[in-house]
């Protein structure tokens, strides 16, 4: 599994807060353990690997010689507000884009994108990250159930 790609707004640490749908902010004082595509993958990793469905899955780095490459792209992975000049953001949003790649012959063989927003329900900083949590569960758990229904299915269906 490669590192979801990402544009540099979201390629950070730092915790994206859109205002606006044509702004992206970010929460002063407050950042991701790891930039979001880095975090997005390791959740996505281990999604697979709890799902119990696939003999194994890796990290790109690992050099694992694998059947199938996940390639993705991470779109949207913000707080949002709904409303504006409300005093916190309303929901998070998080969209992922993804092709599965067949090896050694690099062909696409299914492309999905998926998304999901997630209430922000209550006034502190942690219902903010739960939301996170909630919506990217969803995305990844998606991402996770298509992937392995692709597997199965001859190339073009």
């Amino acid at each position: 599994m490669e590192t979801p790609a990402a544009a540099a707004g979201i390629d950070t640490p730092r915790i994206a807060l859109a205002r606006t749908p044509t702004s992206l902010d970010y929460f002063a004082d407050v950042s991701w353990a790891d930039r979001a595509p880095n975090m997005v993958q390791g959740l996505i990793v281990q999604t697979f690997e709890d799902s119990g469905r696939i003999v194994s899955v890796g990290r790109d780095t690992v050099g694992l010689r694998s059947d199938y490459v996940l390639k993705s792209e991470l779109r949207d992975f913000q707080a949002e507000y709904a409303t504006p000049g409300a005093a916190m953001p309303d929901r998070v949003h998080v969209r992922l884009s993804a092709k599965l790649v067949a090896m050694p012959r690099r062909t696409i063989e299914a492309g999905e994108t998926f998304e999901a927003s997630a209430p922000v329900r209550g006034r502190s900083f942690t219902d903010i990250v739960a939301a996170f949590d909630e919506a990217l569960g969803r995305v990844t758990g998606d991402l996770v159930n298509w992937s392995l229904s692709q597997r199965f299915r001859p190339s073009g269906s």
